[in-house]
């Protein structure tokens, strides 16, 4: 499996997708991370989009391009 990121926070594990392209991520990127985040133990998970989201991810860490300035 490839992870682009994992971080550690408090106790878990958070893994993390990254997308450089012009086009949004979707559900299915959601769901492949979910089920790539099962073999490490662990359901949280977020995103690095550079183009946005096609909808708003309940229980997703979700960060755009001009969010990376404010980290």
């Amino acid at each position: 499996i490839e992870i682009d990121v994992v971080m550690r926070n408090a106790d878990d594990l958070v893994a993390f997708e990254c997308k450089w392209k012009n086009a949004k991520i979707d559900r299915k990127v959601i769901v492949g991370l979910e089920a790539k985040a099962k073999h490490l133990g662990t359901t949280n998970i977020g995103c690095f989009s550079k183009s946005g989201y096609t909808e708003d991810f309940l229980d997703v860490i979700t960060f755009e391009v001009t969010d990376l300035y404010y980290l």
